[in-house]
């Protein structure tokens, strides 16, 4: 006989009857003595990085003597009603970002979890988006696009569609011809955030000389 996840309630005389034709008979008791428990984790809550708006679960699992009781903490301070192995959580923001951690509870004593960090990515939000401009032949021009966000961010230019060399908020373009005109558009993209775009029109009329 074999006995999964021992409890106190296993505990007892055991004692196994074997018979036949001939007979019955009976084993010497054997005592099974089940000495009570600490919770201690067998599944450790891990570290999340989320995107904003979306569903963050932390998962966690303890063994020890039975009942198990848990509460999950928030910046150690006890989440209400928060006391499944899982943490379910929804539609986070910033507001959610910290450490995490359960603490699970017996008769026995309390154990508190690894501690779980979650990060929040927020996607790139235009303060200051792209502009329209008109300037000269030969003069210079500036497209600087402001956004907020988490770091670091990487950008890429395109114009008229085309990926145009620049990788900063910030371009840059001197001595400008009437072929540099179009439609100047710039992605700001972060690790595991949607993409967001600003598009400027970039006008070079011909000098005109009196």
């Amino acid at each position: 006989m074999s006995i999964s996840n021992v409890q106190s309630k296993n505990a007892g005389n055991y004692l196994v009857t074997v018979s036949n034709a001939a007979g019955v008979a009976a084993s010497v008791p054997a005592k099974l003595v089940v000495r009570a428990s600490v919770p201690y984790f067998t599944v450790q809550p891990a570290s999340l990085s989320m995107l904003f708006g979306s569903t963050a679960t932390l998962t966690s699992l303890a063994a020890g003597t039975q009942p198990l009781h848990y509460q999950w903490y928030f910046q150690g301070r006890a989440l209400r009603n928060q006391t499944n192995t899982l943490l379910s959580l929804y539609g986070v923001t910033t507001a959610f970002a910290g450490n995490y951690y359960v603490m699970a509870t017996n008769s026995v004593g309390r154990t508190t979890s690894a501690i779980a960090q979650l990060t929040i990515n927020v996607p790139p939000q235009p303060v200051r988006p792209l502009a329209n401009q008109i300037v000269q032949v030969g003069g210079n021009v500036t497209l600087a696009l402001s956004v907020n966000g988490n770091s670091p961010m990487s950008y890429s230019w395109q114009w008229n569609g085309i990926p145009f060399p620049c990788t900063n908020s910030v371009l840059r373009i001197t001595n400008i011809e009437v072929n540099s005109s179009g439609y100047y558009q710039v992605t700001a993209v972060i690790r595991m955030a949607a993409p967001r775009r600003s598009p400027a029109l970039v006008s070079s009329p011909h000098r005109r000389a009196w």
